[in-house]
């Protein structure tokens, strides 16, 4: 099945080419609002000289959710119906949600790495946890224009 690139056209998504790209183009943004804000940022970040992208602390609290994830997805599977096991079960809900929008939501907007390859790396966390990250970037990101 292939994808085809979309743009946005009265709240529809319509194909634009039928390529072999999977991206989605949209048509230029003529809003000032819009110009002055990403000024505004990209403003900030050369006068603080910190970086766009995700920082040590980042990086370390991914690793912690996602070795914290599947250290209650093993409590869950292994234990024997126990106090534990249940408070594995209820804590990987709020858990995953977390993961959701502290890794693969930055992902999705490439805010991670100035490399799209580490981004999708870091978008399968999406995949990991049953969605579908091809679907919900372009949706969000679609929906954030």
């Amino acid at each position: 099945m292939t994808f085809l690139p979309l743009k946005k056209t009265m709240s529809l998504f319509v194909p634009i080419s039928m390529n072999n790209e999977q991206h989605i183009r949209f048509q230029p943004e003529n809003d000032l609002f819009l110009h002055t804000l990403k000024t505004r940022i990209n403003t900030y970040f050369e006068n603080t000289a910190t970086s766009k992208y995700a920082n040590s602390f980042f990086y370390a609290k991914a690793t912690l959710l996602v070795i914290t994830y599947f250290t209650l997805y093993f409590i869950a599977l292994r234990s024997t119906p126990t106090a534990l096991s249940y408070i594995a079960y209820i804590a990987l809900g709020p858990l995953a949600i977390v993961m959701w929008l502290n890794i693969a939501h930055d992902a999705a907007h490439g805010a991670i790495s100035a490399s799209p390859k580490i981004n999708k790396v870091f978008l399968y966390t999406f995949d990991l946890l049953g969605a579908n990250s091809f679907i919900w970037r372009n949706r969000h990101v679609f929906y954030h224009l």
